[in-house]
């Protein structure tokens, strides 16, 4: 499967009158924006579109887009996961909530900040129920399409060097030492692979299996700010940690990630490994999809927002 065509089924689904151009100069037609009409800021752009009602539509398109990775430069792509997982999640509400595996979820927020070692994790959605269960969600749309050798520093080390042996037939390894720069600065850390040699293990996004990991470790340690109103009063045995991604039919790297993520991830709840992790996260052991969590018949969400990402 190639980006091309997602980008070209997202593209169809636009209204006709919605004028596109190449995210940058250099960009390909695989990389297209959205144009904003003169006067336009970009929530009110999404809002006009997708024909969003949501009342604090602005704060919640602020949360998604100020964190420290590109969502804000991105977020008018087509192909955003940060798009995406904002048109979708910010219908969430009291009125109208979102079920996912017998919780039904009433709150959101995005991007928010959790302590790993040095700089943050932030992790793309928050859910809450009005019993106070939380759902930590790390949500990918396109980035499954590229394989990846992650560079993680050497704080993440002894860490790593306790779970990978934990994981039921060890299905990952990591590799020392791994050379990367960083803001032009040489730094020694290390990477992470498959032990199989498979083909269908040969081109994963390993940089989705190292995210989940931070994130967990974040979920132990906790939020950045202490008032962070996700967390405020919650009771740590009711965190929970998903991943969700737009299902790709007939795409061999979606179909290859599942099935490592089940190998690796979604072993997180053996009684070791709880351990490493205080018994502090519970993994829902699958990944979640977007087309089966927001069927048409459970979920109230515009009907722009279904054509475009054909949900």
């Amino acid at each position: 499967m190639e980006l091309q065509n997602i980008v070209d089924r997202l593209r169809g689904n636009l209204p006709s009158d919605v004028k596109l151009r190449p995210s940058s100069k250099n960009s390909k037609s695989s990389s297209l924006r959205i144009i904003p009409e003169n006067g336009e800021l970009p929530h009110e752009t999404l809002r006009r579109i997708f024909k969003v009602e949501v009342s604090d539509w602005e704060e919640k398109f602020d949360e998604a887009t100020l964190g420290p990775g590109e969502e804000k430069k991105n977020i008018l792509t087509l192909h955003s996961s940060a798009l995406l997982a904002l048109l979708c999640f910010s219908h969430v509400s009291q009125e109208n909530p979102l079920e996912i595996d017998g919780i039904k979820y009433t709150k959101r927020w995005f991007e928010v900040r959790n302590r790993v070692f040095r700089g943050p994790s932030c992790i793309d959605v928050v859910l809450r129920s009005n019993d106070d269960d939380v759902l930590f969600i790390e949500s990918k749309f396109t980035e499954l399409l590229n394989d990846s050798s992650p560079n993680i520093k050497m704080a993440y080390f002894d860490t790593y060097k306790r779970l990978l042996p934990l994981i039921p037939d060890r299905p990952l390894q990591f590799v020392y030492p791994k050379i990367f720069k960083e803001q032009g600065k040489e730094i020694v850390g290390f990477t992470i692979q498959p032990t199989s040699k498979d083909d269908e293990f040969s081109h994963l996004y390993l940089y989705g299996i190292k995210q989940c990991i931070s994130h967990i470790i974040g979920l132990v340690k906790g939020p950045v700010d202490r008032e962070e109103a996700c967390w405020v009063g919650i009771d740590t045995r009711k965190i929970r940690f998903a991943t969700i991604c737009y299902g790709i039919k007939e795409c061999e790297e979606f179909t290859s990630y599942q099935k490592f993520y089940a190998q690796t991830i979604g072993q997180f709840n053996t009684s070791d490994i709880r351990k490493l992790f205080q018994d502090r996260v519970t993994v829902i052991a699958k990944i979640l999809t977007y087309q089966e969590i927001f069927k048409k018949d459970s979920f109230k969400l515009p009907n722009e927002i279904r054509d475009f990402y054909g949900l």
